[in-house]
């Protein structure tokens, strides 16, 4: 019984990663300090501008966990980010916004 609940552990914990999605090796990434943050009305989005060697670049983000943290006020202006994005429609979409420290 105990390989079977090893097992069963094991297939779970799989199963989680392959739902997890997937970052591309080809999709940009930067870091830079976040100057401001919008988020929407609604709450269901964020407009995030990051200062990147020199450059303000502003990134859409739509993701629960990171809509969470500007709320609670983990992430705000002058933190550090490390975002990996992708370009759609001419806008820049966060696929990961994190703290370079862990948040």
């Amino acid at each position: 019984m105990k390989r079977f609940k090893t097992l069963g552990i094991l297939l779970a914990g799989l199963l989680a990663l392959s739902a997890a999605k997937p970052l591309n090796a080809a999709d940009p990434k930067m870091i830079g300090i976040v100057t401001k943050i919008l988020v929407a009305e609604d709450g269901k989005s964020a407009v995030a501008t990051l200062k990147s060697k020199g450059q303000l670049v502003e990134v859409d983000i739509a993701d629960k966990l990171t809509l969470d943290k500007f709320s609670s006020k983990k992430i705000q202006p002058g933190d550090e980010i490390r975002c990996v994005y992708q370009d759609k429609d001419g806008r820049k979409k966060s696929v990961s916004f994190k703290k370079t420290a862990g948040c």
